[in-house]
């Protein structure tokens, strides 16, 4: 199974109900990106505020890579900003984006014997992931909603 990070489009009211998963994946518009192109832009993700919770006092910033992330109006301001962003970098790509991904090497070699991983990325559909995810963000900057992040 391919990594994928899950965004949703929740109401106000929605949230505040128990959230069952399965649930939300039949009765609701999910949106999957991979985690190449979450882990390539993860550095300015970072500067996304979470929506504050009952449990918090201090606002937290960034997606949560391994849990859930809710991200009000404040962080739908944000999350919009960078992927407009990102999305109009990529527009002046050829149409196979290549990307540079992570260094690895093989346990016991030396590190120098590694290499980066090349990803390659169909632009207009990681264009298209980016507009469906800032379309999520102007409804929770101009309506009632949030929009809740599964990480991998």
């Amino acid at each position: 199974m391919a990594l994928v990070h899950e965004f949703v489009l929740l109401t106000q009211e929605e949230c505040k109900e128990k959230i069952n998963l399965n649930d939300i994946r039949v009765n609701k518009d999910v949106l999957e990106i991979h985690d190449d192109i979450i882990l390539y832009i993860y550095d300015s993700l970072k500067w996304v505020p979470q929506a504050q919770t009952a449990n918090s006092t201090e606002r937290e910033y960034g997606l949560n890579y391994y849990g859930i992330t809710m991200i009000d109006k404040e962080g739908a301001i944000v999350l919009y900003n960078i992927l407009n962003a990102w999305s109009d970098l990529f527009k002046n790509s050829p149409p196979v984006l290549i990307l540079t991904g992570s260094y690895s090497w093989t346990e016991g070699e030396d590190i120098s014997s590694g290499g980066y991983e090349v990803i390659e990325l169909d632009r207009d559909e990681v264009i298209g992931q980016f507009n469906k995810l800032m379309s999520f963000a102007k409804k929770v900057i101009n309506e009632n909603y949030q929009i809740l992040h599964f990480g991998i």
